[in-house]
């Protein structure tokens, strides 16, 4: 009995020791990422927006006042930042006139319902049939209002538009400068100091990819429509541009355009 005793305690000692020795691979804990919180944005129940003036004194351009919409919270919520629609007024005109036909208003009642995003909307003086203007614009008014205000800095964040013969500034500065602009828009466009050559030639040094978006919009009474809206739909038809092209009642008028605001802003800031 004494030795199968110490022969089984031998056993179970051996057993116990062998037991300990087994490796036991650690299985690393798996991180659980914790969920990302989006801050719920300022509560706000403001409809209007606010317009200041910036006067440029500058080397440039005459001195300059220049309108900037800012919608409804701007000042309410200081996180957010904002696209910006530069707007070109007509020849004989001011920076005044997209405030007089309803710019404003209509980016108020747009932003209220939910039809468009929230944007700054810039409406300098475009006086200049010469190259001045594209200066002030690219070196002086850009990096200003950039500066000045929280825009979205950069190409998909402004936008620029015009009606008349500001629509030949567009053409003039958004395709000599399109890294600087994702979507123009010609409105009622008049060629004054370019010519259709003038156009094919900066759209041919563009690849496709650097391309901005296009709009134009005319009036089907417009005796421009035929013509210089005409030409231009060609050159980017010829070369398979995709564009949006409206041809909406009226003519080359200040009631047309007023009646069409809401739909440049839409088409611009709409989902």
């Amino acid at each position: 009995m004494g030795k199968r005793w110490l022969k089984w305690l031998w056993l179970l000692t051996l057993t116990a020791v062998c037991l300990s020795c087994t490796s036991h691979e650690e299985i690393p804990a798996t991180a659980v990422p914790l969920p990302t919180i989006t801050p719920s944005p300022t509560p706000c129940d403001e409809t209007v927006g606010q317009v200041q003036k910036l006067t440029f004194e500058n080397n440039t351009y005459l001195p300059t006042e220049v309108n900037v919409y800012l919608p409804p919270c701007y000042e309410v919520r200081p996180n957010a930042h904002y696209p910006v629609l530069y707007m070109l007024h007509g020849s004989g005109l001011d920076q005044n006139i997209w405030l007089e036909l309803g710019i404003a208003e209509e980016a108020d009642r747009l932003i209220s319902e939910e039809a468009i995003e929230p944007l700054i909307i810039v409406m300098p003086p475009s006086l200049s049939f010469g190259p001045k203007f594209d200066a002030f614009m690219v070196d002086e008014l850009i990096p200003t209002i950039d500066e000045q205000f929280r825009t979205q800095a950069g190409q998909n964040g402004r936008w620029l538009a015009g009606m008349s013969f500001g629509a030949t500034l567009v053409i003039r500065v958004g395709l000599q400068h399109a890294d600087l602009f994702g979507k123009l828009g010609i409105l009622s466009v008049s060629y004054i100091g370019i010519s259709n050559e003038d156009a094919a030639n900066w759209l041919d040094a563009l690849a496709p990819e650097e391309l901005p978006e296009f709009m134009l919009d005319v009036g089907e009474s417009d005796s421009l429509l035929q013509r210089h809206h005409g030409n231009f739909i060609q050159l980017l038809e010829e070369r398979n541009i995709p564009h949006d092209s409206f041809i909406r009642p009226g003519g080359h008028t200040l009631p047309y355009w007023e009646r069409n605001v809401g739909s440049y802003l839409q088409w611009f800031a709409g989902p």
